[in-house]
């Protein structure tokens, strides 16, 4: 700033005449006489310097003089002249406003003595200054204010005031008039006042064309690598930089939280991104599937800005309530505040709310309970966890602790060390993307580690911005953000600021007031890509606030288009996954592809693997949501086979999807059969039922299903119609009873037709194996034995014969399969005075020579013609025929003596009844007891019921022993009315050979 002064010279001539006169001589004191003459101005400006003339007239010359100037204001001249010439000129400044007397005086000492004085007036204007105003960038088109304020000080209103050059100002003749210059302009204010006094001073404003962003463009890659190229132009008129920014919503504007961190700034002249952008054509690489996997949109916007300035100032653009914030993070898509009281434990309960930086609504919330460490404050968000650092105040032992949260349960699952040494609380924390950065109370800053939450010391940030001094006399540092490349710090106590911090240097660049709507003080800080964030901490309420920065000149330019970071989704049906399918049978493979750049013309490629996914060969190459019609014809039986799908979209990003695994079961060989019923077919049975016994044999290995072997039963009855039945397991006609054999049964009847046909066998693999031939098996049943009629037995069934030479015979006769020839056998029991001799015979006939006497006892087994066989389910049908007969010899007849007979008299009825019987020739005989009821004159009541012993029936002779016979009259009587002489009883015996002609 220049201040110039000019002073208004009023001529005024003063004329002071003294008279005087001076007698004697040299040698003695001489009379002298001095004139003084003087001028100067009447006024003066503050500042400049008063200036008076003094001229002296001498009438006696006797140097030196001594002058003396009093200018009225309390500051005194004093000079000594001691030659001529006889003039002096001094100078004063008056550093304050009013009317002065100057006194000048001139004298000669003694002793010669002479003196004049002279007076003069002067007026003094008051302090006079002119500001113009700081010199400052500004915008073109913008128009600000110029002039200080106030603009004027000091001087003697009224002012005429003049700006030079009056271009381009809203009214040149006032203190502040509005500028817009188009291009660097210095304004010079002149300014006079009443006094006559002026004072200018300038102002330089610096106009910077406004940046412009303009064609910004971008695609994407069609290789698959799902990065995105984006291009924009930028100029600025002045060729300055700028700080270029880039903000993308996926959603059509809707939200702009896709994250942009992965960027790679190597096309052009770098930097093409951050700040020092010069003007021109940039471009830069963003990895869309890094930062912003699984999404495919045509709604996605990209938005180029461009910022020009020399500062940020950071001003509240809205905010909302939050009761006792007191710490914040961004998660890249959603704020976190924690609610804190701030009260020593067990009092402070906290919490965490997630909320929508759009429309403020609280989207989850949880307490956190388990931490006994007082409340809590600032937080971090980085990979995406949530980290939360502890005051500490309240309890020294975990003072200034990190905790990483669990959000979904809000439990802790790890903590650091205490961050800061000595009694320093934790305040800031903050993340730059890939450390965390804490902050204690007095900005000492550490990096931390957030895998092993291990801290280093870097540096502390107490130093002086802008004339303020950041951390110091209990100035609190309650909250730290990353953002546009800095650090910043929130202070809280005696001046709400928030700083911008230098990382790499460690100082403080910059610094603004942080706007409060209440005198709680701000507490923990975000940046969310666009905005700032903090809160305010009351014990009566709380607020969030969202800054927003001011005086930047801003461009943007956005574009709209289609992007893709992800892979298509395709979705097998499953019908035949996980299963096992049969050779040669064709299977249709269905599959849908979900992608918003997959097309129906969009190829898809077909792979199938023969060895459970290790290699793939190519099946085909069809369209998208296509069915494929194949037919498995593996080489060996048993073949784990995958079967996949592969497609890519239109930007190159390769779907896939070998989840379809199956198992091909080669059924092309024919399954062995054997078949019993019984064999060879067609020939008679002999049970009910008789079953059909199969060998089913699969020679692929696979073996055979038995719930799913199926058969045809057809029985024709000798009387009736026909049963066809379906068999099939379970059921009671089919029954596995081994690996490979079924048997099959139904109940038939005798003279019935039987017909059993295989229709169709599975293996354990649901596949139809095929039968080498038909198989079909039928029989008769037959259920009747062989018989022989007594006709077609000799000799006849209890004759005598008197030859001892005899041909014994049988005929067997069957109404079925017939008689085997070969499977009569004889056997014959000759009884030859009570010894047995018993002959086997094999035929239905034989010769056999006897002795007089014998009695011959005849059995004759045989079969009918069904053979035998190991698998029969029932052995064949046996006929028997038995008969005796008798070979004749002289005979002595039997002998019965000593009859008699006593009823017991215990009223049992029970009759005792004795004799001997005896035959000379020793041969058995036959007893029987004959009654007569009438004394003798008839025997024809024959006794029933014998108690034992009972010597009745066949008996061998004995002159000795007594026989005895217990008759039972009572039961054989009943209550009849006769006396015991009316019983006569009488023992009949007849030899057991039966003598001929007796």
């Amino acid at each position: 700033m220049e201040h110039k002064k000019t002073v208004c010279l009023i001529p005024v001539i003063l004329f002071v005449v003294i008279y005087g006169f001076c007698s004697g001589v040299y040698s003695a004191p001489l009379s002298c006489e001095l004139e003084l003459f003087a001028n100067s101005t009447d006024s003066v400006c503050f500042g400049e310097t008063l200036w008076v003339d003094v001229s002296i007239d001498i009438h006696s010359h006797a140097p030196p003089f001594l002058f003396l100037i009093l200018w009225g204001d309390g500051d005194t001249t004093r000079n000594f002249l001691l030659n001529p010439p006889w003039e002096f000129t001094r100078g004063h400044v008056y550093e304050s406003g009013g009317d002065f007397v100057i006194t000048v005086r001139g004298w000669l000492p003694a002793p010669d003595t002479c003196a004049d004085t002279v007076y003069l007036t002067v007026a003094a204007d008051p302090e006079f200054i002119v500001d113009a105003g700081p010199d400052r960038w500004m915008f073109r088109g913008d128009t600000v204010t110029i002039g200080g304020s106030p603009a004027i000080t000091g001087g003697t209103p009224p002012y005429h005031i003049s700006w030079t050059p009056p271009v381009n100002l809203t009214n040149p003749a006032v203190a502040n008039p509005g500028a817009f210059p188009v291009t660097h302009t210095t304004y010079t204010m002149s300014v006079t006042d009443d006094f006559g006094c002026s004072a200018t001073d300038s102002v330089r404003l610096m106009v910077d064309a406004p940046p412009e962003i303009s064609n910004v463009v971008f695609w994407q890659t069609t290789d698959g690598s799902q990065q995105v190229t984006i291009c924009y132009d930028f100029n600025d008129d002045d060729g300055d930089s700028a700080a270029i920014s880039v903000a993308i919503s996926s959603d059509g504007g809707g939200t702009w939280t896709v994250p942009v961190s992965t960027v790679y700034d190597t096309i052009g002249t770098p930097p093409n991104l951050g700040s020092g952008v010069m003007p021109g054509t940039h471009c830069f690489v963003w990895d869309l599937g890094e930062d912003l996997p699984g999404v495919e949109s045509c709604n996605f916007i990209v938005e180029i800005t461009a910022m020009t300035g020399l500062r940020e100032t950071l001003v509240v653009l809205d905010s909302f309530l939050l009761a006792e914030a007191r710490g914040i993070t961004f998660d890249g898509t959603a704020l976190w505040v924690n609610q804190s009281p701030g009260l020593p434990p067990p009092s402070s309960v906290d919490k965490i709310f997630r909320i929508d930086p759009h429309s403020y609504a609280k989207l989850d919330s949880f307490y956190y309970p388990t931490f006994p460490y007082g409340h809590m404050e600032d937080m971090a968000w980085i990979n995406d966890t949530l980290y939360l650092f502890s005051f500490g105040m309240f309890v020294p032992d975990v003072r200034a602790k990190i905790f990483k949260i669990d959000t979904a349960t809000g439990f802790m699952v790890d903590t650091s060390a205490t961050i800061f040494p000595g009694s320093y609380t934790g305040q800031g924390l903050t993340s730059d993307g890939v450390n965390l950065w804490a902050v204690s109370s007095v900005g000492s800053c550490y990096k931390v580690d957030p895998h092993t939450l291990n801290a280093t010391f870097l540096y502390n940030a107490d130093t002086t911005a802008g004339g303020d001094t950041v951390f110091v006399s209990g100035r609190n540092s309650d909250g730290a953000a990353f953002g546009e490349g800095y650090l910043w710090l929130v202070r809280n106590q005696l001046g709400y600021r928030i700083f911008k911090v230098d990382t790499a240097l460690g100082i403080v660049v910059d610094s603004t007031y942080a706007p409060m709507s209440s005198t709680s003080g701000p507490e923990g800080l975000a940046y969310d890509g666009r905005y700032f964030w903090y809160v305010e901490n009351s014990i009566h309420g709380g607020t969030v606030y969202r800054l927003g920065t001011h005086e930047l000149e801003v461009s943007t330019y956005s574009s709209r288009g289609c992007l893709d970071s992800r892979d298509p989704v395709i979705v097998i049906d499953p019908a035949i996954c996980g299963d096992y399918l049969c050779g040669g049978i064709d299977y249709s493979f269905l599959w849908e592809v979900i992608d918003e750049f997959v097309f129906p013309y969009t190829p898809c490629s077909l792979f199938i693997s023969y060895d459970g996914g290790s290699t793939f060969d190519l099946l085909a190459v069809t369209t998208n949501d296509s069915t494929y019609l194949w037919s498995p014809v593996p080489d060996t039986f048993l073949t784990d086979v995958v079967f996949s799908v592969s497609v890519v979209d239109s930007f190159g990003n390769p779907g896939y999807n070998e989840s379809c695994s199956f198992v091909i079961v080669d059924a092309a060989t024919p399954v062995e059969v054997s078949i019993i019923c019984p064999d060879p077919c067609g020939v008679y049975t002999s049970c009910l039922p008789q079953s059909f016994i199969l060998s089913l044999y699969d020679s692929s290995g696979a073996g055979i299903d038995t719930m799913r072997t199926y058969f045809t039963l057809i029985i024709n009855h000798l009387r009736g119609g026909a049963d066809t039945i379906y068999i099939s397991e379970p059921s009671p006609y089919l029954t596995f009873f081994s690996d490979t054999l079924v048997e099959v049964s139904y109940n038939h009847f005798d003279g019935d037709s039987v017909v059993l046909t295989l229709d169709s066998v599975y293996n354990i693999y649901g596949c139809s194996i095929p039968l080498g031939v038909p198989v079909e098996c039928s029989f008769i049943s037959d259920n009747s034995a062989p018989y022989a009629a007594p006709e077609d037995m000799f000799p006849v069934p209890g004759s005598w014969n008197f030859d001892t030479v005899i041909s014994v015979f049988v005929n067997f006769f069957d109404n079925g399969a017939g008689v085997l020839d070969d499977s009569t056998t004889m056997e014959l029991i000759i009884w030859n005075d009570g010894v047995p001799e018993t002959l086997f015979f094999l035929g239905d006939s034989v010769e056999v020579t006897f002795s007089p006497g014998e009695s011959v006892y005849v059995y004759a087994r045989t079969i009918d013609a069904i053979p035998q066989h190991p698998f029969c389910s029932c052995p064949p049908n046996v006929g028997n025929a038995s008969w005796s007969f008798y070979v004749c010899r002289d005979n002595t007849a039997p002998e019965i003596t000593d009859v008699r007979f006593y009823q017991r008299t215990d009223g049992s009825r029970l009759v005792d009844i004795y004799y001997f019987a005896d035959d000379i020739d020793g041969d058995s005989m036959y007893v029987e007891l004959q009654v007569s009821n009438d004394g003798g004159f008839t025997w024809d009541v024959l006794p029933v019921t014998f108690i034992t012993p009972s010597d009745t029936g066949w008996v061998l002779p004995s002159a000795s022993e007594e026989k005895r016979i217990t008759w039972d009259m009572g039961a054989d009587y009943g209550e009849c009315d006769f006396e015991e002489s009316d019983i006569r009883v009488r023992i009949r015996g007849e030899d057991g050979v039966y003598g001929c002609g007796w």
